[in-house]
């Protein structure tokens, strides 16, 4: 296999730990972006690398091991982040799929919405690249191994479009076996949800890890992840701008609930989409039974394929490094402090 690999090591949309972005928070002497190169170093599928970030920062900082992976036969090409993730990702891409025709095409869209998917969609076509799987990581990842990058990439699901990688909770648990004190999960912000997966109650976490068809996910849809992540980033972030927030709802809504209704049903339709999106935003419902919560997204993946036919699921895996990403200062300093035994223990984890 010669797979390509996206790694984010933008700053814009970034949270700063200790006066760094997360892909510069220094480790144990080493920043996460350093950690997370030296594990695509010893991969044994991945041949070519793109990571979009500051570009004068990332190959003054990256200089030797560029180098290095050059030598063993990989690729890696250093990409000016965009204004968003999104747009950071999809420029890359692009660069990664365009002969010299299309870059110069390429060249006149400054951002997203002036991408031509017209040209776009006849180019893929044309090269037979339309269903081509490309795979992603975040570079706050400082305890991701080899091991597990090419799991992740190896086991993807080809009947799906989009995957969300998740880890199993019981392995990210005994990873922390023998660490000199305990994970206090609120203070990581780390959130594990009882998912129902072929009928049976599995504990999950989020991981870093995303995979999809970017040609498959048309323009409007990529509309929508836009504004889910505007709307998640504005609600995380504790600065509520109320007016921005209603702005993308109205449009996801509209979106998803398209279908005209006659004046006797509207009312209805109304009431029924709102609280749709209410619970798909949330995404959890709590069991009648228990204090348990559960993570909900069938109905939304279920409206979404109705939508836009794009099948949209998630990958359950043991790859806890990709689950290890830093979001707070408690989770930075545990990770500096326990960095040998959690690298041991999910040296020893099998996926």
């Amino acid at each position: 296999m010669n797979e390509v690999l996206f790694i984010g090591a933008g700053t814009r949309g970034a949270r700063k730990i200790r006066n760094s972005f997360q892909p510069y928070l220094r480790i144990r002497g080493k920043t996460c972006i350093e950690y997370v190169i030296d594990a695509v170093c010893d991969s044994q599928i991945v041949k070519k690398t793109y990571i979009w970030g500051n570009r004068k920062r990332l190959e003054r900082l990256l200089k030797d091991r560029i180098e290095l992976l050059s030598k063993s036969g990989v690729d890696v090409k250093i990409i000016n982040e965009r204004e968003t993730p999104f747009d950071s990702f999809f420029f890359a891409y692009l660069d990664y799929i365009a002969d010299d025709s299309l870059k110069k095409i390429i060249r006149l869209w400054k951002d997203f919405e002036d991408v031509d998917w017209n040209v776009l969609l006849d180019y893929a076509r044309n090269k037979g690249i339309l269903h081509e799987w490309v795979s992603i990581i975040l570079s706050d990842t400082p305890l991701i191994t080899s091991r597990e990058i090419d799991f992740m990439i190896s086991h993807i699901d080809d009947d799906l479009d989009i995957i969300f990688g998740r880890t199993l909770q019981n392995a990210f648990e005994k990873v922390l076996e023998g660490t000199k004190e305990k994970f206090v999960l609120h203070l990581a912000i780390k959130n594990f949800y009882n998912y129902i997966v072929k009928k049976k109650e599995v504990g999950l976490i989020v991981n870093s890890f995303f995979a999809g068809k970017p040609l498959r996910i048309d323009k409007r849809f990529w509309d929508i992840l836009i504004k889910i992540y505007e709307n998640r980033t504005i609600i995380e972030g504790r600065k509520f701008n109320l007016k921005k927030i209603k702005k993308n709802y109205s449009y996801i809504k509209k979106f998803l609930f398209s279908r005209p209704v006659v004046s006797s049903e509207k009312r209805s339709s109304i009431m029924k989409s709102n609280w749709f999106l209410l619970k798909a935003y949330r995404s959890v419902t709590k069991s009648l039974k228990s204090e348990k919560m559960y993570r909900d997204l069938s109905v939304l993946y279920s409206k979404i394929k109705d939508a836009t036919g794009l099948s949209i699921g998630y990958q359950i895996s043991k790859c806890v490094g990709a689950a290890f990403d830093i979001d707070t200062h408690y989770e930075a300093d545990f990770i500096e402090n326990n960095f040998y035994t959690l690298s041991e223990n999910i040296k020893k984890i099998s996926l």
